[in-house]
């Protein structure tokens, strides 16, 4: 911790390429906490009731961020999935979420209004909320369409805060 006991730092090294092993840390803070620094090169990040902003990355593994209500960045730069559930989404909030292979589910309360950004190359967009798409001209053919699965403007509800969702490889619901 740093002088004020505000921060944790937990640091894991190998020193020895030829001792293969597994680290795992269950770390327990107050609910209301910011985790604005999780980072791992492989392996999974798990973040359950965390009322405070969290920002998370990883190169190889899955982010699972559960009953949340704060901003989230989560990014896996190389593969893994992301999933996060927010039991609240207010005006100050942002909810971004980036990878690169890898499918990003996320789950938001019923009455949710939000602007919502979502993109893949490879994959598709999947949506059980009704989302009013932001308007815009085009031809009706095989192309459009097939574009319209991989690419989302629009707005849940009556708009808000913002939600931005991008995955180069996999799908997105």
């Amino acid at each position: 911790t740093d002088k004020d006991n505000s921060y944790l730092h937990v640091i894991t090294k190998n020193e020895n390429p030829k001792n293969k092993g597994i680290v795992d840390f269950k770390i327990i803070v107050p609910e209301k906490s910011n985790l604005e620094f999780i980072k791992t090169e492989k392996g999974a990040i798990n973040i359950k009731n965390i009322d405070g902003k969290i920002v998370a990355t990883t190169d190889l593994g899955p982010i699972d961020i559960q009953n949340t209500k704060q901003t989230i960045l989560a990014k896996t730069q190389k593969r893994g999935s992301i999933k996060v559930t927010l039991k609240e989404f207010e005006n100050k909030d942002q909810c971004i979420l980036e990878t690169n292979k890898g499918q990003i589910e996320l789950n938001v309360p019923d009455q949710i209004d939000a602007e919502i950004q979502a993109s893949t190359q490879k994959g598709t967009i999947s949506s059980e909320l009704p989302i009013t798409i932001e308007p815009k001209t085009m031809e009706l053919n095989s192309k459009t369409f097939e574009d319209f699965q991989k690419n989302i403007k629009g707005t849940i509800g009556s708009g808000g805060p913002k939600i931005i969702l991008k995955s180069e490889h996999s799908q997105i619901k």
